[in-house]
């Protein structure tokens, strides 16, 4: 969630062959050898924006998506999506904003499609036959009883049009508490991510992982999976239990065989720092495997080392032997952060005889 007002306007670096136009006022590297670097005002705004998340559709590499958290009238999430490779971008204003999310336009005369206050928290991603993703918050700050939830919006022409109605993600359980705070409800720093991989069952499919605060540092890891391009999304699956509980920045890897990897970071308990997990899934989301801790607090050196394990099974279908394996784990053990020198560097040996004068 966006926590202040910050005075800086959303830019971004593209990269091109062929020299960038003269308005744009391109810098050159190692003097003027390589690739030109443009510096482009993309959201060309009046306000402030951050958290800025950036994606290429693989159908087409000029085709740019970003988002942002606004603080126009409209308080909602902004889209600028470029189809020259990023030297120029649709503006923010005055309709450059996720719709049906918020009561709001950027016209106080003209109400919005969406029925929250503000959103923000945007992720995007493009899937492999180039439609577009865009997952938001949307949140009630004023208007009780103060719901929020995730919500994802689709763009079939590349980013520059986005679905009316975009589809709810995660859960509002209704429990007391505002959508801030320490005893606040809300799902927060989500991420997205898209089923690219030719050979994998699950080709397309479209994951999105957070964290649910319930209140008192419980946040645990969520995850809600589509098959029908973000049109509709399964239940919540929760990956975290017990212990394992003040959990952030959940992430997901997906394998060529579709193969799901997701990391998150843990504070764990009592103050004594932070620690990394991941859990895997082979059923597209559908089951996790317990939380494996994968490195030990930076800030205490502790070490810990996963499982190593490998099942497999024989099994024998129409007269021909396969083996199925169910596969766990593997982690190298961690090193405290003492061990992490840098290696010893080795100085030329000094040839004998009289010194050179």
């Amino acid at each position: 969630m966006h926590a202040g007002l910050v005075s800086a306007g959303l830019t971004v670096l593209a990269c091109g062959e062929s020299p960038a136009p003269t308005a744009l006022r391109p810098s050159f590297a190692a003097g003027g050898r390589g690739p030109s670097v443009m510096v482009v005002d993309v959201s060309r705004d009046t306000t402030a924006q951050n958290e800025t998340p950036i994606a290429v559709n693989p159908t087409n590499p000029g085709n740019l998506l970003t988002g942002a958290n606004d603080w126009n009238y409209n308080d909602g999430v902004a889209y600028n999506v470029s189809f020259d490779g990023g030297r120029t971008w649709s503006a923010t204003l005055p309709n450059g904003f996720i719709p049906g999310l918020t009561r709001y336009t950027n016209d106080p005369s003209v109400p919005g499609t969406g029925v929250y206050d503000a959103a923000g928290d945007p992720y995007v991603a493009y899937g492999p036959d180039g439609t577009a993703y865009f997952v938001a918050q949307a949140f009630n700050f004023f208007t009780p009883p103060y719901q929020i939830a995730l919500y994802v919006s689709r763009s079939t022409d590349g980013g520059r049009t986005w679905s009316e109605r975009p589809v709810q993600v995660s859960v509002w359980d209704n429990k007391i508490g505002k959508s801030k705070g320490s005893n606040g409800q809300f799902p927060d720093h989500e991420s997205m991510t898209v089923d690219a991989a030719p050979g994998s069952p699950y080709h397309g499919s479209v994951y999105v992982t957070w964290v649910q605060f319930n209140g008192n540092l419980h946040s645990p890891v969520q995850v809600a999976y589509s098959r029908d391009g973000a049109r509709t999304f399964s239940s919540p699956v929760q990956l975290t239990k017990g212990p394992i509980r003040n959990n952030q920045d959940a992430r997901i890897a997906i394998a060529p065989d579709g193969t799901l990897y997701l990391t998150f970071d843990n504070g764990i308990q009592g103050g004594k720092g932070t620690a990394n997990y991941v859990s895997v899934s082979q059923d597209g989301g559908a089951t996790w495997s317990p939380p494996t801790r994968l490195t030990a607090s930076i800030f205490r050196g502790e070490r810990s080392e996963g499982p190593v394990r490998t099942r497999c099974r024989r099994s024998t279908r129409c007269g021909t032997g396969s083996t199925s394996c169910t596969r766990t784990l593997t982690w190298t053990a961690g090193r405290r952060c003492s061990s992490l020198r840098p290696p010893p560097i080795e100085r030329p040996a000094r040839p004998r005889g009289r010194r050179p004068a």
